[in-house]
């Protein structure tokens, strides 16, 4: 049985009270979760051109670095 399975068999074994209150913290993770997606997007690429190098590259160097 999988771990959703277990969960719906559980929800259902719960009061109305109980259904509804973990919708709502359900709900508010959701809102969260998707209010930072939104954040993020809004800073996706404003660095671009920032630096002469990608990222990776930048980390590579760093660590070649650290090595020497």
């Amino acid at each position: 049985m999988s771990k959703i399975d277990l969960l719906i068999k559980e929800i259902e074994s719960l009061k109305a009270s109980e259904i509804q209150l973990l919708f709502q913290k359900l709900l508010k993770k959701y809102n969260d979760i998707e209010a930072a997606q939104k954040l993020l997007a809004k800073y996706k690429g404003v660095g671009k051109g920032l630096w002469e190098k990608d990222a990776q590259q930048i980390i590579s160097d760093g660590r070649r670095d650290e090595r020497h």
